[in-house]
């Protein structure tokens, strides 16, 4: 037996009104729109629904014909979710989601291709995405490394990498080294010439001929100038 009408307004409102976590459970707030649309299906012998959203809300309108036949037009408004209560689904999402779910193929094609999305965003900013840009990205993270020569080495490599058209590695690049962070800020002067300036922090000290870097129990921070591709001996202040 459909709901009165009455029931229906009371439940729904106490949709729009939830504001607990969880509260407006798929049961509840599926139960208050099929007994809706149980009573409508009952009242209407032979009419009109729409779902209407202007300044008034966003609800249902329905006509439908008297016994005398005449139409006659009835609006229910429907409890809209806002910033600080829960209610039903507004007539934009509602819009979206029926484009979305048209066919089940499209939708389960765009779930998966919006989880990919999400899970390559990650990626980019945590600078692990083959895709990082140092130059556009919050960061590139170049690898885990076991010794301070592999290190060294890659960032001797940031410098002619950097010079390619992509300019993936000219920003804040990120290695590791036996649970050990650096950073790696590089800056480029001029592509075509290959003059950059490197600059590296972490628990690191100067090499002999300070062309190198060894690795240190105190934190440092060392620059060179990089001309021609070639790089500079380091430079800095350490904290000795």
């Amino acid at each position: 037996m459909a709901k009165e009408l009455s029931d229906i307004i009371t439940r729904a409102a106490e949709v729009r009104d939830a504001t607990l976590s969880a509260e407006n459970t798929a049961e509840r707030v599926g139960g208050v729109l099929c007994d809706l649309l149980e009573y409508l299906a009952g009242m209407i012998a032979a009419g009109d629904m729409q779902v209407v959203a202007d300044a008034e809300g966003t609800g249902l309108k329905v006509t439908f014909r008297n016994a005398q036949g005449q139409a006659i037009a009835r609006r229910l408004n429907l409890p809209v979710v806002s910033a600080s209560a829960g209610g039903l689904l507004s007539s934009e999402l509602l819009t979206k989601l029926s484009a979305a779910y048209t066919q089940s193929g499209t939708n389960q094609t765009a779930i998966e291709t919006r989880r990919l999305e999400i899970a390559e965003l990650t990626e980019r900013l945590k600078g692990r995405s083959q895709y990082s840009n140092a130059f556009t990205d919050p960061q590139v993270f170049l690898g885990d490394f076991e010794s301070i020569e592999e290190v060294n080495a890659a960032i001797d490599g940031l410098v002619t990498q950097a010079a390619s058209p992509e300019t993936k590695y000219t920003g804040h690049c990120i290695v590791g080294l036996a649970g050990c962070r650096f950073d790696i800020h590089q800056y480029a002067l001029h592509f075509a010439t290959g003059d950059f300036v490197q600059c590296v922090c972490g628990c690191v000290k100067l090499g002999a001929n300070a062309d190198s870097l060894l690795q240190d129990g105190l934190y440092n921070i060392f620059f060179r100038r990089v001309r021609s591709f070639v790089p500079d001996e380091w430079k800095g202040n350490p904290s000795r």
